[in-house]
């Protein structure tokens, strides 16, 4: 059975800063790091883990170099597209040894695992917070689902292509997700979306698939949808989701855990003690 971990938004900064002044980033990615690691089903295989955009908070070399210096003590290996935060050709000189990323062009990928394929696929629009595909991007796409002739899929990108409620978020989301919809039903097999951005755990269908927004290990874009308010961030529970595909009565589906972690302890017997 494939598994994968994806981990979003981990906005690392420069060594001993902090981002916005108060979120401890490098201290969130180590224990996201820690608890990657000891998770039960690493033992029984964690095939990778897809950092969905937003690696760091200014896409310097700086940053990536301290991203580097962190994701050493991570076991399974990774694989990364860009948020509206990255620079795409830092990133690219910074994780090219570290990970499978085309030497130019966007930033797009395709791994094939045991029961399902990763598309990897760059939303950035340089010096902008919206994303978008190219045609580039869109035609590759095309190409890579044509090529994988109905083996289940999951699409990894930055920007969600639907809007969550939260109006300074939704300005920012994935332009013309149509463009993406239309390609994508070209599959003949299933489809899911997995995207970061807006630091919450968001689960939606949109024109028949399944996309889902994963939490950040930091912080969170505050639950607050009155309009003309704008985007805050709020100290939640840091989590990661864990994909997977299972095979049921003949049919395969993919399943999503949510995997948060924190100042609390267990696992615990169910046992009263009688």
């Amino acid at each position: 059975m494939s598994r994968i971990v994806q981990l979003t938004d981990t906005h690392i900064v420069a060594p001993g800063r902090k981002a916005y002044g108060m979120v401890d980033t490098a201290r969130a990615l180590q224990r996201t790091i820690k608890h990657i690691n000891a998770l039960p089903a690493v033992t029984d295989g964690i095939d990778a883990v897809i950092l969905t955009g937003d690696l760091t908070d200014h896409g310097t070399a700086e940053e990536y170099e301290h991203l580097l210096a962190l994701l050493q003590a991570l076991v399974p290996p990774i694989h990364v597209v860009p948020g509206n935060h990255d620079t795409r050709e830092a990133m690219r000189d910074a994780l090219s040894a570290t990970t499978s990323l085309p030497e130019s062009g966007p930033l797009n990928w395709h791994v094939p695992f045991s029961d399902f394929d990763v598309i990897g696929l760059d939303s950035l629009v340089d010096g902008h917070a919206h994303g978008e595909l190219t045609k580039d991007t869109l035609d590759w796409l095309g190409d890579r689902l044509d090529e994988l002739a109905g083996r289940p899929m999951l699409l990894a990108l930055h920007h969600p292509p639907f809007d969550t409620g939260i109006l300074d978020m939704d300005r920012q989301k994935l332009k013309h997700p149509e463009t993406l919809l239309e390609v994508a039903r070209r599959s003949a097999g299933p489809v899911q979306i997995i995207c970061g951005h807006v630091h919450r755990h968001i689960i939606t269908m949109i024109d028949g698939f399944v996309a889902m927004i994963a939490p950040a290990p930091a912080h969170a874009v505050t639950f607050d949808q009155r309009p003309a308010e704008p985007a805050t961030l709020t100290f939640e529970p840091g989590a990661v989701l864990i994909h997977e595909w299972r095979q049921q009565d003949g049919a395969g589906h993919f399943l999503s855990h949510l995997s948060p972690f924190g100042p609390f302890d267990g696992p615990h017997p169910f046992d009263d003690g009688d």
